[in-house]
């Protein structure tokens, strides 16, 4: 397995994870999000979109980026 095919499946990875941000947990939670809490989860999401492949460009091992995370530490 090449770096091409650990970059791709991260890549699916991410994706994955991305699209279940906000899902867990949901159960009787409110139909509606406040506008600045989805401005929040929006920019943070769109921040770690943009920074996966940079890291992933400098990075020959495995990769996890949590975009709450990132946020807290900033």
């Amino acid at each position: 397995m090449g770096t091409t095919s650990v970059s791709r499946w991260g890549m699916i990875a991410a994706a994955f994870m991305a699209s279940q941000l906000g899902t867990a947990g949901t159960a009787g939670a409110p139909a509606s999000v406040d506008p600045e809490e989805a401005a929040v989860m929006e920019s943070t999401n769109r921040f770690a979109w943009e920074l996966y492949p940079r890291l992933a460009a400098e990075n020959n091992s495995n990769l996890f980026v949590s975009p709450p995370s990132i946020a807290t530490a900033l």
